[in-house]
């Protein structure tokens, strides 16, 4: 299974320029907790970072900033983890792991920006993939070692 069957695929990209205000709303209103700043190069929207609820929570809120004056440029995390859609799950959890990120970008062969994997989406995939193979082992019954007898003595 590749990331590209698990991410989702409904992808709120903003504006850098955009105000957390805007933003806020914009996120209540695609009932999102992440959205994926952009910025236009060339005629081409890139992605340059990615903010979150929390994001607006911790830096904005708790900061007593004004949301209608502070811009995503500002609050954004400028570094974007980024894993191609045919990676596998265990290539995008390295990378979450070793970057320390909570969500990713996807992107697809010609770089474009293709969906969002979260940890959480991750965590909630690998318990599918156990309680089915908890099922599987349970059904086959008892294990049997190499010489057949039965594993569980």
């Amino acid at each position: 299974m590749s990331i590209g069957d698990i991410c989702d695929r409904d992808v709120v990209v903003a504006e850098r320029e955009m105000t957390i205000f805007d933003a806020a709303l914009l996120m209540k209103q695609a009932d999102v907790a992440t959205l994926i700043v952009t910025q236009e190069n060339d005629g081409v929207l890139e992605a340059v970072g990615i903010l979150g609820r929390d994001d607006i929570i911790s830096k904005v809120v708790a900061a007593a900033l004004d949301p209608r004056q502070v811009t995503l440029a500002h609050i954004m995390n400028p570094f974007i983890g980024r894993v191609n859609e045919t990676a596998s799950v265990f290539e995008a959890m390295q990378l979450m792991h070793d970057q320390d990120l909570r969500q990713v970008v996807v992107i697809d062969s010609s770089e474009t920006v293709a969906g969002i994997l979260t940890s959480h989406k991750l965590f909630q995939q690998m318990a599918a993939e156990f309680i089915d193979f908890s099922t599987l082992v349970e059904q086959r019954g008892p294990l049997q070692d190499v010489k057949g007898s039965n594993a569980e003595h």
